[in-house]
């Protein structure tokens, strides 16, 4: 088998390799020469043949865990082989010189991709009328992002969700059996995944009076409140610069943030009222 990319531009252009090795105009290699699976692979071959780093590509939702197609070919002596192809949209403009041709020229179900990134994950900023903020610890499971952390309550997109909203309503009901009344976004972060892919998540903002003792969680550890106080006394995986002690309010005075949704906190003594926050959840891949 072979595994190619099929990489969709924001002007839904497909990027053109005239040389490929696999003979299909795509980025593409065999996986023993590349990778553990047929996605690595592609993303080595996109790296290699056309100077795009993983970084600057992110996964469309259509197509997180599945190839868009599995195209038939031959290899050596006309044995019949499988071409694998992921689909890939630019998460940003590469320093590469590269080369585009029409989507369509390659079906309809490229086609259809319109290379517009959309947030992959979702995460919620929870707070009270008190000024207190809600984090999740993580457990150490394998597989878990920020294992033995306090995170955001948050997720990945699933088949069925419509926008980010859908995924992370769907999330707070499955890991805590909370459901907001109104989310608002707070901001538009990215992220790496296991992959080193770009993972766009969306963080929104809600209002929420429950009592987290009270709650039944079917993963992680504990849920509790934080003061934004007690947010200098953590361990965090980023430089303390990145922090902000500083509260954003809405008009109705309610906080919008503690601090910056970006860095992951070690508990300190392993108990809440000594840790820490690492705001934003990005589901490792």
């Amino acid at each position: 088998m072979t595994s190619s990319a099929i990489v969709v531009n924001g002007g839904g252009q497909v990027l053109h390799v005239p040389d490929s090795p696999t003979g299909s105009g795509l980025p593409g290699a065999r996986p023993e020469d590349g990778g553990p699976n047929a996605l690595a692979t592609a993303v080595r071959a996109i790296r290699e043949q056309t100077g795009i780093q993983p970084g600057d590509l992110c996964l469309p939702p259509q197509y997180l865990r599945t190839p868009i197609d599995i195209t038939p070919g031959s290899g050596a002596a006309d044995t019949p082989i499988a071409d694998f192809r992921s689909a890939f949209y630019l998460a940003r403009t590469p320093h590469a010189e590269t080369s585009w041709r029409p989507a369509s020229e390659l079906g309809s179900k490229t086609a259809a991709l319109d290379g517009q990134t959309v947030p992959l994950s979702a995460s919620a900023l929870l707070h009270n009328s008190r000024s207190e903020y809600l984090l999740h610890l993580q457990n150490t499971d394998d597989g878990i992002w920020a294992p033995g952390c306090w995170a955001l309550l948050g997720g990945g997109y699933e088949p069925g969700d419509i926008t980010p909203e859908d995924t992370i309503r769907r999330t707070l009901r499955k890991e805590a059996g909370i459901g907001p009344e109104q989310l608002e976004t707070f901001l538009d972060e990215e992220h790496l995944s296991a992959d080193g892919l770009t993972l766009p998540v969306r963080i929104f903002s809600a209002l929420w009076e429950g009592d987290p003792a009270q709650l039944v969680l079917p993963e992680g550890v504990v849920l509790a409140w934080f003061l934004p106080a007690t947010l200098p006394a953590c361990d965090s995986a980023e430089e303390p610069s990145t922090w902000s002690n500083a509260t954003p309010r809405r008009r109705d005075g309610s906080p919008k943030s503690a601090v910056r949704p970006s860095a992951a906190v070690k508990p300190l003594g392993g108990t809440p009222a000594a840790a820490g926050t690492c705001p934003s959840r990005s589901p490792a891949r």
